[in-house]
């Protein structure tokens, strides 16, 4: 009977561990964005940003094309 209990307290304490790992796992990317993707205008305000984003990073990229274009005389 001893032994028995000795496994289950020691399996409560894995299930406890794998609890707090998975609250942890929760916390982070990409679960956290599930309120967001919950709320229609919370994404489409999200991806507004991500547009927004998307056209100066292209902006970016367009003028550096340039700029190489430039220094190897195309």
């Amino acid at each position: 009977m001893g032994t028995l209990r000795g496994t289950l307290q020691k399996l409560r304490d894995q299930l406890d561990h794998f609890l707090i790992s998975l609250a942890k796992l929760h916390q982070q990317w990409p679960f956290d964005q599930l309120p967001v993707l919950d709320d229609p205008t919370a994404t489409a305000a999200r991806q507004a940003e991500l547009d927004a984003r998307i056209i100066t990073t292209e902006a970016t990229r367009n003028e550096r094309k340039q700029w190489l274009n430039q220094l190897l005389d195309r």
